[in-house]
């Protein structure tokens, strides 16, 4: 049974990946969209749009992307821009991390379905509040508390997700647990004190032969994805190597492997 849990997790994994790295017909879109909304608005502030010229938005005044030249934010707060959002094409931003449009005479909505990723962090009206569009207890704590959106923050997610899976439930007890512990030193201690058949969900059977090494892979990733410190946690390129690396037989016996070791 395990083994279709971890191909439950590798489809997932690939469908997140597919979308996180945009094609050149994604940049295209995301142009067409931006140009299509700034001749709809009934002012033109010269001082934001004279550089938003070329193929390529990612040097255009307010707007961010990220390694693949895909749109991640837009921030045009007190551009003294006026008119709607019914021109702006939402659905052409699929990596959309940010969008601040604070400090305008805009009017219109933001869609539900921006809310589809782990969270995004969205601002329309004059106000200094930021709105948290994500789903608490998926969210990176940087984002829940701060409000920092990164590129990590998705990684972080991710584990969440992973560990919900092979656990048949939330995770949010264990990385209580483990993150509520003052240090290093003492995570790595109770973690050594928890044994990983222990965490996995109990209404399946316990996995055998290579499935063992795949679960083992899978939850150390998972892991991974969890560090506190957003620059610590792998890149999304990064598991979808290790992940694809052919696993060596364990060193010791699956029953007798700790959450701890999982660390190291």
């Amino acid at each position: 049974m395990f083994k279709y849990i971890i191909i439950l997790i590798f489809a997932s994994f690939s469908a997140f990946f597919v979308t996180s790295s945009p094609t050149a017909t994604t940049e295209g879109q995301e142009v067409e969209a931006l140009l299509k909304w700034q001749t709809s608005l009934d002012n033109q502030n010269q001082s934001v749009f004279s550089s938003w010229v070329g193929n390529s938005p990612c040097n255009w005044s307010g707007i961010a992307c990220n390694e693949f030249r895909s749109v991640i934010h837009i921030n045009l707060t007190g551009s003294g821009l006026k008119g709607t959002l019914h021109a702006f094409s939402f659905s052409f931003f699929p990596n959309l991390l940010g969008l601040n449009l604070s400090n305008n005479s805009l009017y219109g909505t933001i869609p539900s379905f921006l809310d589809f990723g782990t969270a995004k962090v969205l601002k329309l009206d004059s106000s200094n509040w930021s709105l948290f569009a994500g789903t608490f207890g998926y969210a990176a704590p940087e984002l829940v508390y701060t409000m920092e959106v990164n590129e990590k923050c998705d990684v972080y997610s991710f584990g969440v997700v992973t560990l919900e899976v092979i656990m048949g439930k939330h995770p949010g007890d264990l990385i209580s647990l483990l993150s509520s512990l003052s240090s290093s030193s003492s995570t790595t201690s109770t973690a050594h004190g928890i044994l990983l058949k222990d965490v996995l969900d109990q209404r399946l059977e316990p996995p055998r032969n290579q499935a063992t090494r795949i679960v083992v892979s899978v939850a150390k990733l998972a892991f991974a994805c969890l560090e506190t410190n957003p620059q610590s946690r792998p890149t999304m390129q990064q598991i979808s190597r290790e992940l694809s690396i052919e696993r060596s037989p364990l060193s010791e016996m699956f029953d007798e492997i700790t959450l701890g070791q999982l660390f190291v």
